[in-house]
């Protein structure tokens, strides 16, 4: 059975990902949280069903500055370990950020830069700004932001699929990724909403 760890091989997110996961170190939802960027990222980028076969995804303590690194031969994802308790969006950006490098490197014959024009294109179809450097200052930025005041969360929802998805600050270049590829413009209305309380 292959486990999700914080330093071992390979977890490959799929339709019964978490039913057959074992954890260690990190919470079920966050596992099935992996599992839903990869489902995301496959329908946002058009990409075929067995992406996922092969990637591995390794929470690490030994990242110090940057939030995550992808090995693109080996086709791992190292994710900085205090992701595992980020709140908001951020686990997901970074994932979707790794993951668009390991994509454009497959579709890529010819040498692009990390962070070009095809590795952006592909991190603002799955409705994440293209941000080249998410660093540990994101992730201290982010605890700092909720302490003392009540935490205020951005809805974005679609009101033709009803998806919503959350965030930090209202972002009005996200598209609901589905209705993109069925033709449709995909605009996404914004609604705040405090969360009841000051974060901790």
């Amino acid at each position: 059975m292959r486990r999700y760890v914080r330093e071992s091989p390979p977890c490959i997110p799929r339709e019964d990902f978490c039913e057959e996961l074992g954890v260690s170190g990190i919470s079920g939802a966050k596992a099935r949280l992996v599992a839903r960027v990869f489902k995301h990222c496959t329908l946002a980028w058009g990409l075929p069903d067995g992406f996922a076969a092969g990637v591995s995804v390794v929470f690490s303590r030994r990242l110090r500055r940057s939030l995550g690194r992808c090995a693109l031969e080996a086709r791992e994802i190292r994710l900085h370990q205090g992701l595992v308790q980020a709140r908001g969006t951020l686990l997901e950006e970074v994932l979707t950020h790794e993951l668009a490098h390991l994509v454009v490197h497959d579709r890529s014959s010819a040498h692009c830069r990390p962070h070009g024009t095809e590795w952006a294109a592909l991190v603002q179809a799955a409705g994440y700004p293209a941000r080249a450097r998410l660093t540990v200052d994101d992730l201290d930025s982010l605890r700092l932001a909720g302490r003392g005041r009540p935490k205020i969360v951005y809805v974005h929802r679609c009101h033709v699929c009803h998806t919503e998805r959350p965030a930090q600050k209202p972002m009005p270049r996200w598209r609901c990724a589905s209705c993109r590829i069925a033709g449709l413009a995909g605009r996404l209305s914004v609604v705040s909403k405090p969360t009841g309380g000051p974060s901790r």
